[in-house]
């Protein structure tokens, strides 16, 4: 998983948990076979497991009986022909632009904090990346001179995303105010963003800042960081923008991804038409 297919530290950790839950659950696996796996993935879903953590485990194990078919352990793959069915499609949910405002004025940008998380916030909702990425962000990918910030994504994929006025302003500001006093004890840190240790963010620390700012701002429901990309391609989408280019921005590797904003967009249309139409 790490050397051929690339995958992330997380996707090899959370693979490798599925495959040892399987192990633990089934038949010996290099006798199973694929009515094996249909009784386990019937057991996943009578415990209430989601489809779409169903799928995830399937993912995982089809790739162990990969390897296990490279290694010669078996000459057949028993998940070939096992698909896993979505009943519904759980579409995001974006954040209003009102809310997203009042999200950015939150931090307290007079101290040093508040312009640090100011200055995160303005850049996941400028470029709709992903905590992991965020978080793993170096001084080197960023070309603000030049209006776009370099990012990793999934399997090791690199993209270029444009970057507006705003964010890059509020990143210059955190630059040149806020992380030259974080790593005096730190010279050696890559990461852009650091905590108060001059440390690199953890993902579940970047979870608790958008928390807490979107509770600040009284932001209704379960406001968290992924939400912020969902607002990135929907608000985008909802305003004309070529999906394509959407997909590129946010590294889907398939448009079909993509497309579930298209549909958040009609959604969005006809609350609008639903709420301000005088014969709604």
């Amino acid at each position: 998983m790490v050397v051929v297919r690339n995958l992330s530290g997380h996707t090899v950790d959370a693979y490798a948990r599925d495959v040892q839950h399987f192990i633990q659950n089934s038949l010996p696996v290099d006798a199973i076979d694929d009515t094996g796996i249909r009784h386990y993935i019937e057991n996943l879903h009578q415990t209430g497991i989601a489809a779409r953590s169903i799928a995830r485990k399937l993912s995982a194990i089809r790739i162990f009986y990969q390897f296990m078919m490279d290694q010669g352990i078996r000459t057949d793959d028993p998940t070939e022909d096992i698909r896993i069915r979505f009943r519904t499609t759980r579409l995001p949910k974006p954040v209003s632009t009102a809310w997203v405002d009042a999200l950015m004025r939150a931090p307290d940008t007079s101290t040093l904090q508040g312009i640090r998380d100011r200055s995160i916030l303005e850049t996941m909702y400028a470029t709709g990346m992903r905590v992991s990425e965020l978080v793993s962000l170096e001084l080197f990918n960023l070309h603000i001179d030049r209006g776009f910030i370099q990012c990793t994504g999934k399997g090791g994929k690199e993209r270029l995303i444009p970057l507006g006025q705003i964010a890059a302003d509020w990143i210059h500001r955190y630059l040149t105010e806020v992380r030259p006093l974080q790593i005096k004890k730190r010279k050696s840190v890559d990461q852009v963003y650091l905590n108060r240790f001059g440390g690199k963010f953890s993902r579940i620390s970047i979870w608790r800042l958008v928390r807490k700012y979107a509770l600040q701002a009284g932001a209704p429901g379960n406001i968290h960081p992924h939400m912020l990309r969902h607002s990135f391609a929907t608000h985008l989408v909802a305003n004309g923008a070529d999906l394509r280019a959407v997909q590129e921005m946010l590294g889907h590797a398939s448009i079909s991804t993509t497309e579930i904003y298209t549909h958040v967009a009609r959604e969005r249309m006809k609350q609008i038409v639903s709420t301000y139409h005088p014969r709604a």
